[in-house]
């Protein structure tokens, strides 16, 4: 029976997991690694999943997206409105906290965190989805101010047949 290492690189927040088997020195064996496959068994990407074990996928450009398997599509992390230091929506705009590369949408379109935007604590007075100013009272709000965030590209399409599986190969 084959004894199998079971590899957890953390990085930059990613755990990225591998199982490939031990050679007779107790280092692992090139050539096998999990990895997701589509439904007629192409090779879509390594594994890689957030601690939360959130499926991710990094584009050619070095985006983050979410991994949506069963549909074998891309998708945001998710959608922040724009906060506010001031009451009526006015004054320089902030966001929610992302990781750097993690794409997310806001009302001005999909953005990312660049490396070096710092997170900031701050007494949020209103927001905007959008559409609407909201005033609100918030102490202790985390956010990355909207100058730290750079356009993200557009959605690439995995031309992936779902559902997506895992595979080691």
């Amino acid at each position: 029976m084959r004894k199998f290492f079971k590899g957890l690189a953390v990085c930059l927040g990613l755990v990225l997991v591998a199982a490939v088997p031990v050679g007779t020195r107790g280092l692992p064996v090139a050539g096998l690694t999990v990895v997701w496959v589509d439904a007629n068994g192409v090779v879509i990407s390594p594994l890689i999943l957030y601690a939360s074990g959130l499926p991710i996928y990094i584009d050619d450009a070095g985006q983050q997206w979410r991994l949506d398997t069963d549909a074998a599509t891309l998708l945001p992390f998710g959608k922040s409105p724009h906060y506010y230091l001031e009451t009526g929506c006015t004054g320089p705009a902030y966001v929610d906290v992302f990781a750097p590369r993690q794409v997310f949408f806001v009302a001005t379109g999909a953005r990312m965190r660049a490396e070096d935007a710092p997170m900031q604590t701050v007494t949020i007075r209103s927001l905007n989805w959008g559409s609407e100013c909201s005033d609100l009272f918030q102490p202790g709000g985390r956010v990355i101010p909207e100058s730290g965030l750079i356009a993200a590209g557009s959605t690439p399409s995995l031309g992936a047949v779902p559902p997506l599986h895992l595979e080691r190969r």
